[in-house]
């Protein structure tokens, strides 16, 4: 059996998924777990919350647990970036898949460096607003982003108090973090998923996407949870299979996609 470890972005932690649950074939050992300071269970804070070394540490018994089987990491926005950076200094997982998420987070067409300074500003001035107002945006492009919100604020009852810190650097690492890299030449077979008009990303990276969830924004888990569950069945197979065939990573497209122009959506950032 597969283990799949399903890990979450900004703010928002592991309950998520939980709308994913009904729809998983036979075969699929899931575990949706919470990053350091997130969530409901008893999950401290890093002493270090920029310190990837103790990231990885916390982290390791679920990311790769002791036992012969193997293991697909399914990284979501933040969750993502984190996972790509993890498989750099833990060692990779059997494959890698990515939603929601490019070679970086910022891009002038999708959510610039400057717009993400000033969430970053707004975020230290008052991080529930900021919270609050990033749960509506990112919901934007969801075919009913008022009933996906309110579903969204259903599963993260009872709200659980997420760590300043460890929301600060979530922000800091969304600005700085670079996995071009995984992109260029990956530990792991790797493979990208994102929503069809998701826009948190430029065009030319969701373009770029090895797959894409019609009918989906940034949140498919909550819009279209049944077509997440197929792509990532397929996706995991498919690259499980190249592994098994090959021994090494996916190669992936080395090409630049096109410059876009900038994001005229970019001012939903302000709060």
């Amino acid at each position: 059996m597969t283990r799949l470890v399903l890990l979450s972005g900004w703010a928002i932690d592991a309950r998520v998924f939980a709308p994913l649950a009904p729809h998983w074939s036979q075969g699929w050992d899931v575990h949706a777990i919470d990053w350091p300071g997130m969530g409901t269970k008893s999950s401290s804070p890093l002493a270090d919350p920029g310190s990837i070394s103790q990231l990885a540490e916390a982290m390791s018994p679920e990311l790769l647990p002791d036992q012969d089987t193997s293991v697909v990491w399914v990284g979501w926005s933040l969750g993502a970036l984190q996972a790509a950076a993890l498989a750099r200094v833990m060692g990779p997982p059997d494959a890698l898949v990515l939603i929601g998420m490019g070679p970086t987070f910022c891009h002038p067409a999708g959510v610039s460096q400057q717009a993400l300074a000033d969430f970053n500003s707004a975020f230290h001035r008052d991080p529930d607003r900021a919270v609050e107002h990033f749960l509506r945006w990112q919901l934007s492009a969801e075919p009913e982003p008022r009933p996906s919100l309110a579903s969204l604020k259903a599963l993260l009852r009872p709200q659980a108090q997420a760590d300043h810190a460890t929301l600060a650097q979530g922000l800091s690492t969304l600005a700085q973090e670079d996995i071009h890299d995984v992109f260029l030449k990956p530990p792991c077979p790797t493979a990208t998923l994102c929503g069809h008009d998701d826009p948190l990303m430029a065009p030319a990276v969701r373009h770029a996407a090895d797959e894409r969830i019609a009918a989906s924004g940034h949140c498919p888990m909550l819009s279209q949870p049944q077509r997440l569950v197929e792509a990532v069945e397929r996706q995991a197979q498919r690259l499980l299979a190249h592994r098994q065939s090959t021994g090494h990573g996916y190669p992936r497209q080395t090409s630049r996609p096109e410059r876009d122009q900038p994001n005229p959506r970019e001012a939903a950032w302000q709060c």
